[in-house]
């Protein structure tokens, strides 16, 4: 037998003891004439007490009294770790932006090459090189050296 659709929903209150006065008395009213109700009302009610929880036991009294300061003092200790990682990740950063800051200047000055004979307008180079150029023993003793031996002339 299947309780009336209108009453499904009253039913399942009245076995979870959620019922208004109101409600309990239009519905006990039904189940007096209903025999499908009936039925399905002690079928809700043997169900739900299959499923209840046995008595709390002293020991899980005394747990459950304290579970709210224990619960707090876990949120503590996972709060203060937090906190703990977030500084040691912060003085990481700072660290690590430190070294990059006094690195910085070093690599910058190893990626610049500088040609001085190209770039610089030294009176004293030209010099030297015109000097070089006016020295005709020396070039002519440069020519006659072959494989390490000077040649006689």
């Amino acid at each position: 037998m299947t309780a009336c659709p209108d009453f499904e929903q009253l039913l399942l209150e009245r076995a979870s003891d959620t019922l208004t006065p109101e409600q309990s008395a239009r519905l006990e009213k039904h189940l007096a004439t209903c025999a499908g109700c009936a039925s399905e009302a002690q079928a809700l009610v043997e169900t739900v007490a299959l499923a209840k929880l046995p008595p709390l036991t002293p020991r899980e009294r005394i747990s459950l009294q304290g579970m709210p300061l224990s619960a707090l003092a876990a949120w503590h200790r996972a709060e203060r770790r937090t906190r703990l990682f977030r500084r040691v990740g912060m003085g990481i950063a700072a660290a690590a932006a430190v070294a990059v800051v006094s690195v910085l200047p070093t690599l910058a000055r190893k990626g610049q090459t500088t040609n001085s004979a190209v770039q610089v307008e030294d009176p004293t180079v030209a010099a030297l090189e015109g000097w070089g150029a006016d020295d005709l023993i020396a070039d002519s003793l440069a020519d006659s050296i072959v494989g390490g031996d000077v040649v006689d002339e």
